[in-house]
């Protein structure tokens, strides 16, 4: 049975006069995943996002999100929908429960108990009644996603959701995260932390200006050539060496480390040695999301 795509971008476009902030980025996120947005600062990223949300008009392109076509005047499947998108839109003088209740008047069809179910989802409830401006940043953050989740939403967009975070506070997220997708609920994620995409996220789309230059599994996007680092005394003379080499590329420099990919570390070796470059040290290292990302992005 073919996977229900929940939100769906066709070619989407944002100009402002000769600005072109969003190019070409047509996206496609399955019910039930955890979808990763990356790009640099600038990249197009909350351009998208308030298109998505109806809160800005395309250009050209279009967007569906459960199959009907989102406009700012055409928007009435976001009540499907919950978002934190930049800083949490906190009441800072009431307390957690009361700003949740203020939201809560604008869904009456949400059931009373709805408002303790969310605060124990994001672990507020034993600080319920302490108002939001004594909160840590991380607290202030997890209320944030306590106010999109009160809905109980279908479509979760997130948009640096652990900021503030520590350690502890990050893996709750991550957990939270996946148990909510494991129940149903699909979970758009933007994010500037690549190893908790990495170890969160079930696909990603990178987009650079205003492009999208790589949509995939994580699996998929890590199918890249390991890379051999090179520890050499004279790094101009092992690139010109490496460059002849059949199937060299991103040879890349830094400090006395050559770094290649596309030819095993064995060639390297064999290579180098011919040409009296003996290196001080070889070694492996397969990519992470990280090293992808700026490989994609540089």
């Amino acid at each position: 049975m073919e996977t229900e795509i929940v939100l769906e971008t066709n070619q989407l476009k944002k100009h402002f006069g000769a600005v072109k902030a969003v190019e070409d980025v047509s996206l496609s996120v399955k019910r039930a995943e955890i979808f990763g947005f990356l790009g640099p600062n600038g990249s197009g990223k909350t351009t998208t996002i308030s298109m998505i949300l109806g809160l800005m008009r395309p250009t050209a392109g279009e967007i569906k999100i459960f199959d009907e076509v989102v406009t700012p005047e055409q928007n009435n499947v976001l009540r499907r929908v919950g978002m934190m998108v930049g800083s949490p839109a906190l009441l800072l003088p009431f307390t957690a429960r009361q700003n949740l209740e203020m939201m809560a008047t604008m869904r009456p069809d949400l059931p009373a108990s709805r408002i303790d179910e969310t605060l124990k989802l994001v672990d507020l409830y034993t600080v319920a009644d302490r108002k939001a401006k004594t909160f840590s940043l991380g607290m202030k953050q997890r209320l944030g996603i306590a106010l999109a989740l009160l809905n109980q939403p279908e479509l979760l967009i997130l948009d640096e959701p652990t900021n503030g975070m520590d350690p502890a506070g990050m893996l709750e997220i991550r957990q939270l995260l996946r148990s909510l997708a494991e129940q149903g609920v699909t979970i758009f994620l933007s994010s500037h932390l690549m190893h908790e995409v990495e170890q969160i996220c079930d696909r990603v789309a990178v987009v650079q200006k205003g492009n999208l230059i790589a949509q995939g599994s994580i699996a998929e996007l890590l199918k890249t050539d390991p890379i051999v680092s090179i520890h050499t005394n004279d790094t101009t003379a092992t690139v010109k060496i490496l460059e002849q080499l059949e199937n060299a590329h991103s040879i890349e420099t830094k400090e006395q480390f050559v770094y290649v990919q596309g030819v095993a570390s064995s060639l390297v070796i064999e290579k180098l040695v011919q040409e009296h470059a003996i290196p001080e040290e070889v070694s492996i290292t397969k990519p992470d999301l990280e090293s992808v990302f700026l490989t994609l992005t540089k």
